[in-house]
């Protein structure tokens, strides 16, 4: 089959050699780009059967990794919402990250989690709906973090619900 399609928004980089800004049109399930700055980066992370991994898009391109010019592919993604506020009259935004909602992807399925951070230097911790920790397959892990407003649009397509992705 396919490799499956996960859509969702991240913040943009926040470094120089940002990527080329987006097309001129917006797919469906992207927020259209607000102010002076580009806004939100549309991600796809496709699901690859054959590799058991995630292939990472933006901007409707495969996302090519600079380091050793492959396609970025990881093994789990896992998606925080948190809430934002802008910063003054900037394009910055600010994340709270004291806790939130999310969803933890591996292997093809999907969990729900809750997530909480505490003070600025504690840890996240990722919890599933029984409060248990949640457990991480091995490998690299992708982690987005988006504004609770843009929780509309992720799109989670042929995924299977899991009380726990890890195997």
């Amino acid at each position: 089959p396919p490799p499956t399609p996960i859509p969702h928004t991240a913040p943009p980089p926040s470094h120089s050699g940002d990527p080329a800004p987006p097309p001129a049109h917006t797919p469906a399930h992207a927020a259209p780009p607000p102010g002076p700055y580009y806004g939100y980066t549309t991600a796809v992370f496709e699901y690859d059967q054959s590799s058991g991994k995630y292939l990472k898009s933006q901007y409707g391109q495969a996302h090519i990794d600079a380091n050793n010019q492959q396609r970025v592919a990881v093994d789990n993604v896992v998606i925080l919402y948190a809430p934002t506020s802008k910063i003054g009259d900037t394009y910055l935004t600010r994340y709270d990250l004291t806790s939130g909602e999310g969803y933890y992807l591996s292997k093809g399925k999907v969990q729900e989690l809750n997530w909480s951070k505490g003070t600025y230097n504690a840890m996240f911790k990722l919890t599933d709906s029984e409060g248990g920790a949640v457990s991480f397959n091995p490998g690299k892990t992708w982690v987005c973090v988006v504004p609770n407003d843009q929780k509309g649009s992720t799109v989670l397509e042929d995924t299977q619900a899991a009380s726990s992705p890890a195997e």
